[in-house]
């Protein structure tokens, strides 16, 4: 039988400086979506040594994906999943990730893969972060990397060293903030691009004169139902010191919010809303990260939430943050309030 693994020499030598950086630049855990995984060696290698993310390789190619699911399977992984068909410049799946990887692709692609990978990358709202050679200020940074951009121009006229500035114009096009830039060894780089914070974004307990602008924020976020009164929900949360709402204020306006409580156990948050407008921006979870501050100040390490049948975008965000389905059954009875 025919080996389908594909061997490529590069990235035996450049897997453990990137593996350096993205140590240091990822999150403990969450979803790292590769583009042009290619043979799939540095897929098996990330996931081998960061266990906390899961890595979801992908090429257009079916010999590479054949190659990434050969050296996925040597791997024998929980957290290295099976090679997607994706195209940069294409129409993307319905995916989710906090970080998008691509390494040594812009350069032997056409430009529109470079634009389609950061405008994916950018509506998934996640980090965008790429290794390769580049030009910078119009100039090659070594006669190595111009005389390899000759031999690629030669064979595809499509294909080239990007220039590091265009690149990151592109990126500030879709909403990333300048790229954090590491130089690497045999004249590459890496380009680290993160969408921008929200700096005066502040997060505190909700006051009296909220309630009204935290409602407005439920039903614009699409969090409300109708069986449930949102003031009366927020009086039961902030009437006792085991539970509160706490909301993010910008501008003097209320943009998220959490309600969280627990009994002594178990903590548990509702009402994760962020503004539709601000959507992507890393506010649910600066939001969630919040919550579970304020549970472990109470003493309580165990956080559990709901989620509706159904509503996949928000099972993936959780999911994201290290929520698991518990497979347990959630059973209900509505009884008379006390006092009606």
């Amino acid at each position: 039988m025919t080996d389908p693994r594909i061997t490529a020499p590069a990235a035996g030598r450049n897997r453990e400086p990137i593996l350096d950086v993205l140590r240091r630049v990822l999150p403990a855990r969450g979803r790292v979506l590769e583009l042009a995984s290619g043979s799939g060696e540095h897929a098996a290698h990330f996931a081998r040594a960061l266990p906390g993310l899961v890595f979801q390789p992908s090429d257009p190619d079916p010999t590479r994906r054949a190659s990434i699911t050969a050296y996925a399977g040597d791997a024998n992984l929980p957290n290295l999943l099976p090679p997607i068909d994706l195209d940069a410049a294409g129409t993307w799946p319905d995916i989710a990730a906090d970080a998008v990887l691509c390494i040594n692709m812009i350069h032997i692609a056409p430009w529109a893969a470079a634009e389609g990978l950061v405008r994916g990358a950018g509506k998934l709202g996640a980090a965008l972060i790429l290794y390769g050679p580049y030009r910078r200020h119009g100039r090659h940074t070594a006669p190595s990397n111009e005389a390899f951009d000759a031999d690629l121009r030669s064979r595809n006229p499509a294909w080239g060293v990007r220039d590091m500035e265009a690149v990151a114009g592109l990126a500030a096009a879709n909403g990333y903030a300048a790229p954090e830039i590491v130089a690497m060894p045999a004249n590459n780089f890496m380009l680290i691009f993160r969408r921008p914070a929200i700096a005066d974004a502040d997060i505190r307990e909700m006051r009296d004169g909220d309630q009204d602008h935290v409602i407005a924020l439920w039903h614009a976020a699409g969090v409300t139902r109708s069986w449930n009164d949102p003031a009366t929900d927020i009086a039961f949360a902030r009437r006792g010191p085991n539970s509160t709402v706490l909301v993010m204020e910008r501008e003097g306006g209320i943009v998220a919010s959490a309600m969280l409580g627990h009994d002594g156990h178990r903590g548990w948050v509702y009402y994760v809303a962020i503004a539709p407008a601000l959507q992507g921006r890393g506010l649910g979870r600066r939001m969630m990260h919040a919550a579970e501050s304020w549970l472990a100040a109470q003493g309580i390490w165990k956080v559990q939430l709901l989620v509706r049948n159904g509503n996949e975008p928000a099972r993936r965000f959780y999911d994201h943050l290290g929520y698991k389905d518990t497979e347990s059954l959630t059973l209900q009875k509505i009884i008379d309030r006390i006092g009606t």
